[in-house]
């Protein structure tokens, strides 16, 4: 209701005063529009760059823009980026530029919203990102902003066919309420390190991340190929991953895990995200098994439906976890690590594969443990048999996708029963 609300009052704005903006906007085919100041722009960068902006503008782009560089939102400001509807806001970007030059030399960027003032909405555009390039990325590294950010029903796409890219990154800190959500976006392509990353540098978060569309087409090095990624929050946020359709594009796409909790070497993080709920996504076609490039010893790597790592508490309900190499990796950098209190929770699930028998001759498994010191809760799963899963070493009680190491209710075990004779209809996204 919001988004219908603010569209027509952009749309009365935009018929009020057509007279007067420049034909710029019309004759190039695309252009940036400042409604309060009857001004347009040829791109976002001079849009900034006006003197006469202010915190709480509006800025609708109509059509395609092409950016110099990257679009640096100024510090202090706070206000809404919108595509239009009727001719639909694409940003393109005719050279590379450093984006957060703090963090390993800088990353190239479409959009860095680091320096925001407060509220910041980027809806509704679409970007043809450049390879080596994230379409939006707010990290502010080493700093983070505390500032909300909400990016919404964009999509993002590699400019060229080859283009290796990541879609948002943002580092993040807490707050009395949820302050970031990335919603209804879809993401398409040959993915570099993740679809959507979320950094906490060590601190807490409130984070919404629901209803998006991910394919990784090719993630081939120098590509991690994650969906969504979560690393260095700790206890005290809302963090919510929700809704979710992921796909990892097949045996040989190099992807390695459709959402991940975990660490990561590139970046000083030493947790994943604890008590991180996940729920209700779809992720499939994480199946191959030498992903060649991944910050998750030892090897062989493989393609991860889900995988958690120093994520104590980590709550992983009613997600379709379907044909995927590994279904769910919990602990692979450190055994033990998610112990909490609170333990973790791998519930209600289904964990399965189109054909189970072919998935299980071709080495297949529906959930490995790297065992520590406690035993994981994997009750109510469905793992494409109504015997229950296989494996453990004879320990399982089915013929379903295997659970490693062992099923039982002691440390370094998963505890499997009772388990679901048939799937959970009210799994996935």
């Amino acid at each position: 209701m919001r988004w219908r609300t603010l569209l027509t009052s952009l749309l009365l704005v935009v018929g009020t005063f057509c007279l007067l903006i420049p034909q710029v906007v019309w004759t190039q085919g695309g252009g940036v529009l400042n409604p309060r100041l009857h001004r347009s722009y040829p791109n976002l960068t001079q849009a900034f760059a006006d003197s006469d902006l202010q915190p709480g503008d509006f800025l609708l782009v109509v059509g395609p823009v092409t950016e110099p560089g990257p679009v640096i939102i100024p510090n202090g400001w706070y206000g809404t980026i919108v595509g239009s509807p009727a001719k639909p806001g694409t940003i393109r970007q005719s050279a590379p530029g450093t984006c957060d030059p703090l963090w390993g030399g800088g990353v190239n960027c479409m959009i860095d919203a680091r320096q925001r003032g407060g509220l910041v909405r980027i809806i509704g555009l679409r970007f043809l990102v450049p390879n080596a390039t994230t379409g939006i990325q707010a990290i502010g590294w080493p700093g983070l902003n505390p500032q909300p950010l909400t990016i919404e029903k964009c999509r993002f796409q590699g400019a060229t066919s080859t283009a290796v890219f990541s879609g948002i990154v943002i580092g993040v800190t807490g707050g009395p309420s949820v302050t970031f959500r990335i919603e209804r976006n879809i993401i398409s392509g040959r993915i570099g390190d993740a679809a959507i990353a979320v950094v906490g540098n060590n601190t807490n978060a409130n984070v919404q991340i629901r209803w998006n569309q991910i394919t990784i087409l090719d993630a081939s090095s120098p590509g991690l190929g994650v969906g969504v990624g979560l690393t260095g929050l700790t206890t005290g946020g809302n963090v919510l991953v929700e809704r979710n359709r992921i796909n990892g594009g097949g045996s040989t796409a190099d992807a390695l895990a459709g959402i991940v909790l975990a660490p990561f070497f590139t970046i000083p993080t030493t947790t994943g995200a604890p008590g991180a709920i996940v729920r209700r996504n779809t992720i499939l076609n994480f199946s191959d098994q030498n992903v060649t490039t991944t910050p998750f010893p030892p090897p062989p790597f493989r393609g991860t439906g889900i995988a958690f790592d120093t994520s104590a508490g980590a709550r992983i309900l009613a997600n379709e976890i379907r044909d995927n190499a590994d279904g769910v990796a919990v602990d692979p950098l450190t055994a033990g690590s998610s112990a909490g209190p609170p333990l973790p929770l791998v519930n209600d699930n289904n964990i399965t594969c189109t054909n189970v028998a072919n998935c299980i001759a071709a080495g297949f498994r529906g959930l490995v443990l790297n065992p520590g010191g406690y035993n994981l809760n994997a009750e109510n799963n469905w793992w494409g048999a109504s015997s229950g899963p296989s494996g453990g070493g004879g320990t399982c009680p089915g013929s379903g996708l295997p659970v490693l190491p062992a099923c039982g209710t002691g440390a370094g075990q998963v505890d499997v029963s009772p388990f679901r004779s048939s799937p959970n209809p009210n799994a996935g996204a």
